[in-house]
């Protein structure tokens, strides 16, 4: 995957405008596994550009940015607006890429940082002021790959992180970022949820194996309960934090389009107990 941006002439390194990035859109796929993003070349402000920490800016997820101190109709217009660089990433992107302001990172100062994820269970760190990678994580387990595509054409060729994850600014020393993978060993499959470290990319604590039952009938269930299978749902939906709790709501795949949907939850703090 390749995120592909051209500069004008006139745009400076420190350009800071990632949350014109991050509207809403849906990857494509192509030969080249390539998606061009674009955003403007205008002057800089002093203002710092808000964070961008879930899908779509807030819980309700309306896309809206209330306080936007920089783009206008006037500047976003084709002699001023233009594709900057290329970011390469190693997989499809189909989670919305995230952004955080004044990052601490180690022997750099304070970054503003975006945060990538593929479906090749990968996450990066991307300095948003230039082509820098300040980490990449894999999320797979040893021996594992990402899943296969569970014969659902819409992800393809593989499934690794499909939902936007979520950031915390407030937990760990650094903040964090939530997010589910996907995964398989031989004819196993895992879903598992991750706190990243933002400064480092690190495991805060060990991957919580995503597992749950409930009352109800269908494909899947014994006993009068569903039981999550790993195998037949994924994570399609970005995540949700909410009163301290990190919400995955309705995994599912086209395959498993006969079982039931919900949403598992689980605080933030303690990622092994589930709510």
């Amino acid at each position: 995957m390749k995120w592909i941006l051209h500069a004008k002439p006139a745009v400076r390194e420190e350009f800071k405008l990632i949350e014109a990035l991050l509207r809403p859109w849906k990857s494509f796929d192509t030969r080249g596994l390539a998606m061009v993003l674009a955003f403007a070349t205008v002057s800089l402000t002093s203002a710092q550009s808000p964070d961008v920490l879930t899908y779509h800016n807030d819980n309700a997820k309306t896309g809206q940015q209330l306080h936007e101190e920089i783009l206008t109709p006037a500047n976003v217009a084709a002699a001023k607006f233009g594709k900057l660089w290329v970011l390469n990433v190693d997989g499809k992107v189909d989670a919305e890429p995230l952004y955080a302001a004044g990052v601490p990172i180690a022997g750099k100062g304070l970054r503003n940082v975006l945060f990538v994820a593929t479906e090749h269970d990968s996450v990066y760190a991307f300095d948003a002021d230039s082509t820098n990678v300040f980490w990449r994580v894999s999320l797979l387990g040893a021996g594992e790959t990402p899943s296969d595509n569970r014969s659902c054409f819409q992800v393809m060729p593989e499934i690794g992180v499909t939902a936007t994850p979520v950031i915390d600014r407030q937990l760990g020393t650094n903040g964090t970022l939530f997010v589910v993978a996907m995964s398989k060993l031989g004819t196993r499959y895992f879903q598992r949820l991750h706190a990243l470290d933002l400064a480092t990319g690190n495991d805060l604590s060990a991957p919580t194996t995503i597992t749950a039952t409930y009352p109800g009938t269908g494909d899947g269930s014994s006993g009068g309960r569903v039981i999550f299978d790993p195998a037949q749902y994924k994570e399609r939906t970005g995540l949700l934090l909410l009163k301290g709790v990190v919400l995955l709501p309705g995994p599912r795949t086209a395959i498993a389009a006969h079982t039931r949907a919900g949403s598992l939850g689980t605080t933030r703090r303690r990622l092994h107990r589930p709510v």
